[in-house]
């Protein structure tokens, strides 16, 4: 499958949605699958441990701080001044 959705990808993702059980995921493999090493696979939450860690998302952000009431105040009381003037 290449470029966007195709009509398998969407039958095997409602499928899975229909029936978790057969949720057995996707093999993608490499166009010369003779070479060694080419498949990669997406585990799911539920991966046994063993060789192949299960996945971990992790979002890292940054708490932006509020401004001073004042300041806003001062910001409105400008907008409205120069709004009045036109």
């Amino acid at each position: 499958m290449s470029g966007g959705a195709s009509t398998e990808l969407i039958s095997a993702v409602q499928s899975w949605i229909d029936s978790s059980a057969t949720n057995f995921g996707f093999m993608l493999v490499s166009q010369s699958e003779s070479s060694q090493g080419s498949a990669r696979r997406f585990a799911s939450r539920e991966q046994p441990g063993g060789l192949i860690p299960a996945p971990q998302l992790i979002v890292t952000y940054s708490v932006v701080p509020e401004p001073p009431v004042f300041g806003l105040a001062a910001v409105g009381l400008i907008g409205f001044v120069f709004a009045r003037r036109r």
